[in-house]
């Protein structure tokens, strides 16, 4: 790979923040293209970044099912991202058709990959037990906010205090800026309330605006999933991997489970179609496992 691919790549940087996309996503598509890219030239000794065929990408579906072994939605999302990469080269006049269009989606059959991955009860208690007798005001309202609110670990870092309307039975947290710099207004919840009081009356004293501090700063996303998996050591949840989204997809699904409705929590997460909130009405595959052993009880 050469210099002019970097300097592509930094267009193409430029391009999709122009656009709207979030540092997080930008960094994201260009992992992508990076891994691309090495596979090319691992396979065929060289990657001309204006010269990408059909065929190298049907390639490239193919090893990252066959021998990285990813799942279809993965690889779609992959594909995604080469695609919308293909269609900015159309824009710069370096291609003029998209060798994407060719490659055929993956059909599955009932992808339970969809269903949300979440805790179980018992597991989330303890998990939630683990925060709290951790003692942390501010670790205990990561959690709570986290799972009361469903917000994105991007959107957590970026809480300035400015942000919060809580008055005695209700209150509101202003997201300025979620994805796709979208502006939405999530409800607080009596314990999500009580954890940014409790936070803020030991919250340190800094010269920013910022919610949640540490000792050199603001949190950022690594910070809160080392405090998250911190305490996630601590007991038995089942064997799943903790991270902020799950939190995310925990809240989506409980408050599916409550009878709320699609359209209030598609409101509440911020999604733009209601197809991507309609997930946490899946099984798991916990729910699938239960019922086929079920079967013989």
């Amino acid at each position: 790979m050469n210099d002019n691919w970097h300097l592509k790549l930094q267009d193409y940087r430029n391009f999709l923040t122009t656009n709207g996309l979030s540092e997080n996503s930008v960094n994201s598509y260009l992992y992508t293209l990076g891994n691309f890219a090495q596979f090319m030239v691992e396979s065929y000794g060289q990657f001309d970044y204006d010269h990408i065929l059909s065929v190298d990408i049907k390639d490239y579906q193919n090893y990252l099912l066959n021998i990285k072994k990813y799942k279809p939605a993965t690889i779609s999302k992959n594909l995604v991202v080469l695609r919308n990469y293909c269609q900015f080269l159309i824009i710069q006049g370096y291609m003029t058709k998209n060798p994407c269009d060719e490659i055929p989606a993956f059909k599955v059959q009932n992808p339970l990959e969809n269903a949300p991955e979440v805790l179980e009860g018992l597991h989330l208690k303890r998990f939630r037990r683990a925060v709290y007798a951790g003692g942390s005001m501010r670790d205990i309202c990561i959690y709570e906010l986290l799972y009361n609110t469903g917000i994105r670990v991007s959107e957590l870092c970026a809480i300035e205090l400015d942000d919060f309307v809580i008055g005695e039975r209700s209150g509101t947290l202003i997201v300025r800026s979620g994805k796709g710099n979208k502006y939405r207004e999530v409800p607080l919840n009596a314990v999500a309330r009580a954890s940014v009081r409790n936070y803020l009356e030991v919250r340190p004293k800094v010269n920013n605006n910022k919610l949640l501090q540490g000792q050199r700063g603001p949190l950022q996303r690594k910070a809160i999933n080392t405090i998250l998996n911190k305490y996630a050591a601590k007991v038995d949840i089942g064997g799943q991997k903790m991270h902020p989204h799950l939190l995310r997809h925990q809240f989506g699904h409980d408050m599916v489970q409550n009878g709320e409705t699609l359209s209030v929590l598609k409101e509440i997460l911020g999604h733009e179609n209601i197809n991507t909130t309609a997930r946490y009405t899946k099984p798991t595959k916990k729910d699938t496992q239960e019922a086929v052993e079920r079967l013989n009880q």
